[in-house]
């Protein structure tokens, strides 16, 4: 038995269940530990401007 569908069907099937598709608990860590990363280098430049950085020794 042979079934008849567009070529472009599968690709507009996958993309259609990827956009009902829930977020995945990887997706979601992974974009809370980018943002966590983004914040704690935004802070130490912060930091740095503030006080130097503490890997520099004194002069």
């Amino acid at each position: 038995m042979w079934l008849l569908v567009p070529p472009d069907f599968a690709d507009l099937m996958l993309q259609r269940a990827l956009e009902l598709a829930p977020e995945s608990e990887l997706d979601v860590a992974y974009r809370d530990m980018s943002t966590d990363s983004v914040r704690e280098q935004d802070a130490t430049a912060w930091a740095d401007t503030l006080i130097g950085d503490v890997n520099d020794p004194p002069r």
